[in-house]
């Protein structure tokens, strides 16, 4: 078939639309397909050349596509290498502080707001974080994984300063969701470390340390001119891991608040708690008090030197235990003051002539 002719058969006509951007190689597989038979051609012997035809077409698209895409590669690990990777490096070490920190990280600290934090302002501080390390704002090939990772980090310390109960119950004794133990061998056989005050932000609870309890203990504070070394004091000893003074907590918040509102001005008790899980704290719990079980409770006069053991039950009898402890201290303490003063009074008395 040299050209196009006037026939009816139509095959003429699609040939002869096909020509104007047929190859060279097309119009020998074209000639090909002539040569197949000497029979007239059919509507099928048509389509085959019309299908080979296509099929050329799609692998001339499909290697150009492919030269696009490894162009876009190239371009994009040249973009990696100058630009992303230092990014991906800060990820990275963001992960590795989080990781090494790992049960003891605070949700405050990854977030990188204080303690005394609004909503708003951790709202603000988790969603600058987020467009940060985001898998979805990071070169994923490069460090993807890390990021997504972060960002979980991220997720479940929002998740806990985000929800009033939860923050509040971290503020006191920290992860609640932490696995608690009945005795220290089986604290310290288990690997974990849980070693978060109970009360933080409690506004009736101080919370002692050893620098704090030798300031109390100083000749400065044990003058009589200092009247906070002159306090009693309630203190419960207590471990992080100590599953009783976990569910004690509530208890003991609600003592302190009893004892330190309460309208008794002829008796002055502060309120306190130490966690001897704290390296800082090991001297005072088991050599200064050698406490021997958590939670333990106890009237402590730090200027006399003397200390009561109470009994744990409701907050009601604890507090009247603590109260008539404190009331009875008080009454012995003054006589001795009363007989060191007539004491030094008759030896300052001249002799008769």
């Amino acid at each position: 078939m040299d050209g196009c002719c006037n026939c009816a058969c139509g095959e003429c006509d699609v040939i002869c639309g096909l020509r104007e951007d047929i190859s060279e190689e097309e119009v020998k597989i074209e000639l090909d397909v002539d040569q197949l038979t000497d029979a007239p051609k059919t509507r099928s012997t048509m389509e085959k050349v019309r299908e080979e035809w296509m099929r050329i077409k799609i692998e001339q698209n499909f290697s150009s596509s492919n030269s696009e895409e490894e162009e876009l590669e190239t371009e994009n690990s040249s973009e990696h290498s100058q630009k992303d990777v230092e990014k991906c490096e800060f990820v990275k070490q963001q992960l590795e502080i989080f990781e090494e920190a790992g049960d003891n990280q605070s949700p405050y600290t990854t977030l990188n707001v204080t303690e005394a934090a609004t909503t708003s302002e951790i709202r603000r501080a988790y969603r600058t974080l987020s467009l940060q390390f985001h898998p979805d704002k990071v070169p994923f090939q490069l460090c993807g994984e890390q990021a997504t990772k972060v960002f979980g980090f991220l997720v479940n310390s929002h998740s806990v300063l985000s929800d009033p109960d939860k923050r509040a119950a971290y503020d006191d004794y920290g992860d609640g969701e932490a696995e608690h133990f009945s005795n220290q061998y089986d604290y310290e056989s288990s690997g974990k470390s849980q070693n978060k005050n109970f009360y933080t932000n409690s506004p009736h609870i101080t919370n002692i340390n050893l620098k704090l309890w030798k300031k109390l203990n100083d000749d400065q504070s044990q003058s009589k001119s200092n009247h906070r070394g002159k306090k009693i004091w309630l203190v419960e000893f207590y471990a992080p891991w100590c599953g009783g003074c976990l569910q004690f907590t509530q208890k003991f918040k609600d003592l302190a608040k009893s004892v330190t509102e309460s309208d008794n001005i002829d008796v002055d008790i502060e309120v306190g708690a130490i966690n001897c899980v704290d390296e800082s704290n090991k001297q005072l719990c088991a050599e200064d008090f050698n406490i021997r079980k958590y939670p333990t409770l106890r009237m402590i006069s730090p200027m006399h030197g003397t200390q009561h053991e109470l009994n744990l039950g409701d907050v009601r009898t604890m507090r009247e235990d603590a109260f008539e402890v404190a009331a009875e201290w008080l009454w012995l303490f003054s006589r001795g003051e009363r007989a060191e003063r007539e004491g030094v009074e008759e030896r300052n008395v001249p002799p008769l002539n």
